[in-house]
């Protein structure tokens, strides 16, 4: 059992990229499912499937890679943990890597992109950036 699902889940992520595997397989759970959804949306990510009923559902996540099999995640990075939350407003979110990351953040309504934030005027958790 982990303490911290998300940084277990980046983990996993991280060094499956850095294997170049194709896929990988963790637990579900509804704040992992909006944050894919966010990686997902932001292009990170080819795809992913929740498999399993019950208290045993998984996911399959599919990496993706650019040409050569290079790996479009170039990093990622767990920012808020369970001992250290850290909260911003949109006006204090600056552009990560040069707008070419993204800031994934829970808010009041969702979790979703820094751009995303910054369009709603509303600010969050920052849960991980990614580039």
């Amino acid at each position: 059992m982990t303490t911290d699902p998300i940084s277990d889940m980046l983990t996993r992520i991280r060094n499956a990229n850095k294997r170049t595997h194709k896929k990988v397989i963790f637990a579900h759970s509804k704040l992992k499912e909006a944050v894919l959804k966010v990686f997902l949306d932001e292009g990170f990510i080819a795809d992913y499937k929740v498999a399993g009923s019950g208290i045993k559902k998984e996911f399959t996540l599919k990496l993706k890679y650019g040409r050569r099999g290079v790996p479009v995640i170039r990093k990622i990075k767990r920012i808020s943990r369970p001992g250290s939350r850290i909260r911003m407003g949109y006006r204090e979110m600056r552009p990560v890597m040069e707008s070419q990351g993204v800031l994934v953040v829970s808010t009041p309504r969702g979790v979703v992109s820094d751009n995303d934030c910054r369009v709603l005027k509303i600010g969050g958790e920052v849960i991980c950036e990614i580039y």
